[in-house]
């Protein structure tokens, strides 16, 4: 089959794609500074860094205002139908307050927007041991529930789930002093519920440990210019006149060695400007 000329390419058989300005130098490779511009691959902030940009009003706002506003309202549990025929769960209004079931989720959804994964650990009495399924049938009762963030659990990797870490059938307890049950050392997976953060693409995440992202990865960069402005707006503010020192018998002070008098007068009056 003959090829088809369908005028896209110059006398030289180049493609010319796209715009360019010989002019102003867009689109024109060593006068356009923008193509100079590359993508980078995601280096994920530190828990310390994330810590640290959780103090801040703006990052806390961000990873607090989802999951505070989630649980604000509670929910009720309904059983035999949808709409008018079901029927709400008597006293599990109870339940919910007894067992701190809305505050858990949403320290669950904080964990899991600031580090990117979170787990609720829940301690299931059913005659099983932490590393056996759940026994349905056998639900004696539940005990509790604790919230750990993705640096206190984590996946423990076998050839299940070599391939995708998030799809882990055990976890293993790292930080054990943070939590009642220390001995727990291997947990199923039936015994926890899983709050992941952002999504990422598959290969991403494996880099992450099979967790998420954090919320506070994609803001970052625009957060530190914006912090970065602001407070060289302050500055300048404070900045923003230029004094002229004017001082009767400057040149006899410095004569007669009074340097440390003149240095004086310009700090304080440095200091007081903007009081001025």
């Amino acid at each position: 089959m003959p090829d088809v000329d369908l005028g896209h390419a110059n006398e030289m058989g180049l493609r010319n794609d796209g715009l360019a300005n010989a002019l102003t130098g867009m689109g024109m490779m060593g006068r356009d500074k923008s193509l100079s511009t590359q993508a980078q691959a995601i280096s994920f902030l530190s828990q310390e860094e994330l810590e640290a940009l959780y103090g801040e009003w703006l990052p806390r706002r961000i990873v607090d205002i989802y999951a505070e506003q989630a649980t604000r309202k509670g929910f009720k549990v309904l059983f035999g139908g949808e709409g008018a025929a079901a029927e709400e769960v008597v006293g599990i209004e109870q339940v919910i307050e007894d067992m701190h079931i809305l505050e858990n989720f949403m320290l669950s959804a904080k964990n899991a927007r600031l580090y990117g994964g979170a787990v609720l650990l829940l301690y299931i009495d059913d005659g099983r041991s932490a590393d056996q399924p759940v026994d349905k049938k056998n639900i004696r009762t539940i005990e509790g529930m604790e919230v750990l963030d993705r640096w206190q659990i984590a996946p423990v990797i076998n050839e299940e789930n070599l391939y995708d870490y998030s799809r882990a059938t055990y976890y293993q307890i790292i930080s054990g002093d943070l939590i009642r049950q220390p001995q727990l050392t291997l947990i199923h997976k039936d015994r926890i519920l899983r709050f992941d953060g952002d999504w990422l693409p598959y290969r991403i995440r494996q880099r992450n440990y099979g967790w998420g992202m954090s919320s506070l990865q994609t803001i970052y960069e625009s957060f530190k210019h914006y912090w970065t402005g602001l407070h060289s707006a302050a500055t300048l503010l404070s900045e923003f006149d230029i004094f002229v020192h004017k001082i009767k018998g400057l040149a006899q002070m410095l004569a007669a060695g009074k340097e440390a008098d003149v240095r004086n007068r310009l700090v304080l009056n440095d200091m007081s400007k903007s009081v001025y």
